[in-house]
């Protein structure tokens, strides 16, 4: 089931202060349908809803079962990390109208060149260590199997650094659920597209202040698709286990 959260008629406009009682809603009338065992409720997501998924299985561990996320963050981030996003520094996410706590970022700003290095961005943001520890996604708190893939050349975020931060708190906090941390050689940001299309997509484009820029996916066309492959056999066996 795909939960959109933003741009439809009686959503927010903008992914910015999003409330979580509004998944927690769908997942209780889902856990009410006659086909779904109400004890196996898996979330999945890649990137910012991979960031997402974590949280909402953090904050509802008694209505989710596990988690699968694509290219992960281990903290939550700021709205301001979008440049389409208020210039105001907000939650990304709210909880009964309080903020989850977050990394306040400045808007993503270019230079003189056509790219941006997307990858500097958020490694500046993981410096900011007092903020990093209030934003940290309380992963112990989560009932059931995690499941991380992330691309070792990523470069539109620190996926794989974030994913090592995930396990590293989860070993530290003694978790008592089964964890992979599965990391791919050769491959960037995009191994959670269509498991059997290799797009040959390496470049992405972002809209700063009216003026179009390119950034770097990261990985390439075989890493990509190896990992994208095997990545498609590891879901199925996280979900056949449940």
């Amino acid at each position: 089931m795909s939960i959109p959260y933003t741009g439809k008629i009686g959503l927010p406009k903008l992914p910015e202060e999003i409330e979580l009682s509004y998944f927690k809603n769908v997942i209780d009338w889902l856990q009410q349908q006659p086909q779904v065992n109400p004890n196996k409720i898996v979330v999945m997501g890649a990137s910012r809803n991979a960031e997402l998924s974590l949280i909402l299985a953090s904050i509802f561990p008694n209505s989710i079962s596990g988690v699968i996320a694509y290219a992960p963050s281990s903290v939550s981030w700021s709205n301001t990390v979008l440049p389409y996003n208020s210039d105001t520094i907000k939650a990304s996410w709210t909880y009964n109208g309080n903020d989850i706590p977050y990394i306040p970022m400045s808007k993503l700003a270019a230079d003189d060149s056509e790219t941006i290095d997307m990858l500097a961005y958020w490694q500046k943001g993981l410096g900011k260590s007092n903020a990093v520890k209030k934003a940290t996604i309380k992963v112990e708190n989560i009932k059931g199997s995690i499941l991380l893939f992330s691309g070792m050349n990523d470069k539109v975020w620190p996926s794989s650094t974030m994913a090592d931060m995930i396990e590293k708190r989860l070993k530290h906090k003694d978790f008592d659920y089964t964890f992979e941390n599965i990391k791919y050689q050769n491959a960037g940001h995009l191994i959670s597209t269509n498991p059997d299309s290799k797009t040959g997509i390496r470049t992405g484009n972002i809209h700063i202040n009216g003026i179009n820029y390119k950034y770097d996916f990261g990985g390439n066309d075989e890493g990509d698709f190896k990992a994208k492959q095997d990545a498609n056999i590891k879901v199925f066996d996280f979900l056949n286990k449940l």
